[in-house]
């Protein structure tokens, strides 16, 4: 979808329709332990919001300002400590070793990672899923951009401690998740 569209969605977004936290962070509870987090690409906020549940103060970056000003809006009604900015998380300077967690689901840059990386203190986590290529054609034109590899992801946080990792195919998507520890 083009910034428009993003727009659209996000201007007439009902807070009825808010879906739950994405699986990876409900079904591993146990590691968000609170400190200051960064949502990537936080759209409506669902993930800020179950982090701030778990007792982090949340920063929620999305290129969207309607997503911004939703989220927002949604934090203040419910208690939820959570910053939001509308801004390119690649135009945003991210301060080495600043935060405890970071979450990225569904948005690949690549040339983000090493960023991500300096951002998470050591011993931080990152909580990252993403779609994989495996299936689609290479001629396909949202091959290399929008879509990792096969272990790819794996590959990128080789110097960290892998906690978890699976790829699979749901639907007639393929993804990969990834939970790993800053050392």
């Amino acid at each position: 979808m083009n910034q428009q569209e993003w727009e659209e969605l996000y201007r007439t977004f009902s807070h009825d329709s808010l879906r739950p936290p994405d699986e990876l962070l409900t079904g591993n509870r146990a590691f968000l332990t609170g400190g200051l987090a960064l949502d990537i690409a936080m759209g409506s906020g669902r993930n800020a919001f179950y982090l701030a549940e778990c007792g982090y103060r949340v920063i929620g970056i999305d290129r969207s300002e309607s997503a911004a000003r939703l989220a927002r809006n949604i934090a203040i009604q419910k208690g939820f400590a959570l910053e939001t900015a509308a801004a390119d998380i690649l135009d945003v300077k991210l301060a080495k070793e600043r935060f405890d967690l970071i979450t990225n689901f569904y948005f690949l840059e690549r040339d983000l990672i090493p960023r991500i990386k300096q951002a998470l203190k050591p011993g931080g986590l990152i909580f990252f899923e993403t779609f994989t290529s495996y299936g689609i054609s290479r001629d396909d034109p949202r091959y290399r951009k929008f879509l990792m590899d096969p272990n790819e992801l794996l590959s990128m946080f080789s110097d960290f401690f892998i906690m978890f990792y699976f790829e699979r195919v749901r639907d007639k998507y393929a993804a990969a998740s990834m939970i790993a520890k800053k050392i």
